[in-house]
């Protein structure tokens, strides 16, 4: 089951990707195409799981409004015979914040963000981005939901609802309590950068774009973005 989460305003970039990804054979036959829209994303996400249990499909490929992916992505994720051994399973995103790092979070614990070389600034609550800079495939402790193959048993087997912001989450996302319930459930959470999509700010931002940052935070080079490029401070 295909299922973006679509509030009331998304881009044009958006909505000509998923008509490309519809109409030229994005989806196999037989699966199922259930947007939610005008929800917010924690209220559009646990409706998408709660349509699935309802369903007969296995799995759910969550999709958000600011993504864009090539239209045989789909094929070649489920294809990805390292992917296959994972219960939730995403692509390569980068987040829309300044310094800008992969969406590809691991447990802080045990590591000094003082001392280990892929630390990047920007925490993300009890977890960090690892630095990415070749085309491999991990088990990850959190995913976010930006372009994300989920199974069904998943769902079934962890607490509603499934997304939420906790009180004691000072910096996060909806994603990552379903995560943390996913891995105590022993779940196992997957992510490879041999795939990889794109988070739509005002252009674009994907893998090259991480690639030449890295290469310019290595030189000691201050790269301030412009702010017509729609990334956060």
């Amino acid at each position: 089951m295909v299922a973006p989460r679509l509030p009331e305003l998304h881009s044009a970039d958006f909505t000509v990707n998923l008509s490309r990804f519809l109409v030229q054979g994005g989806m196999r036959n037989g699966d199922g195409f259930a947007p939610c829209k005008g929800k917010t994303p924690q209220y559009a996400a646990n409706q998408i799981a709660a349509r699935l249990l309802g369903s007969k499909f296995d799995s759910v490929l969550f999709i958000d409004s600011d993504a864009q992916w090539d239209v045989d992505i789909l094929e070649k994720m489920r294809d990805l015979k390292e992917g296959q051994q994972f219960d939730m399973f995403g692509l390569f995103v980068t987040g829309r914040r300044w310094p800008v790092g992969p969406v590809w979070m691991k447990l802080k614990d045990g590591v000094d963000a003082d001392k280990d070389p892929r630390v990047r600034e920007g925490e993300f609550g009890a977890y960090y981005y690892p630095r990415i800079d070749e085309e491999k495939t991990e088990e990850i402790d959190a995913m976010g939901l930006h372009f994300t193959l989920v199974r069904r048993r998943v769902f079934e087997q962890t607490p509603r609802p499934w997304f939420y912001y906790p009180k004691t989450m000072v910096q996060g996302t909806e994603d990552i309590p379903f995560s943390q319930e996913a891995k105590k459930a022993g779940f196992k959470i997957g992510i490879t950068s041999k795939l990889k999509v794109k988070h739509l700010g005002l252009v674009p931002w994907g893998w090259d774009e991480y690639q030449e940052s890295l290469k310019e935070a290595d030189q000691g080079k201050i790269r301030i973005p412009p702010k017509e490029w729609g990334f956060g401070a």
